[in-house]
């Protein structure tokens, strides 16, 4: 270690211009990176489409959207008896 300390302070043109290649490559590296600073952290949303003919839209969300939406859910817990077949 205190061989390269003497190098480093012996050839301080050098130490000075690894120094600003590293810099810049990580600058360089940093810029480049296919990260979003700011993630989508919002919920995957999927649209269901439902036709049921004969029902009103309360029943088809009392008895077809709703048992759907519990299910994707993918809680047990709220996954209820009553709407299991």
């Amino acid at each position: 270690m205190s061989h390269l300390i003497r190098f480093a302070l012996a050839q301080r043109v050098f130490t000075l211009l690894l120094a600003l290649m590293l810099g810049g490559a990580g600058w360089f590296a940093a810029r480049s990176l296919p990260i979003d600073a700011f993630p989508d952290v919002s919920p995957t949303q999927v649209k269901i489409i439902v036709k049921v003919p004969g029902m009103t839209p309360e029943e088809v969300e009392a008895r077809v959207t709703s048992p759907i939406e519990i299910e994707m859910l993918g809680d047990p817990e709220t996954n209820h008896a009553a709407f299991r077949r």
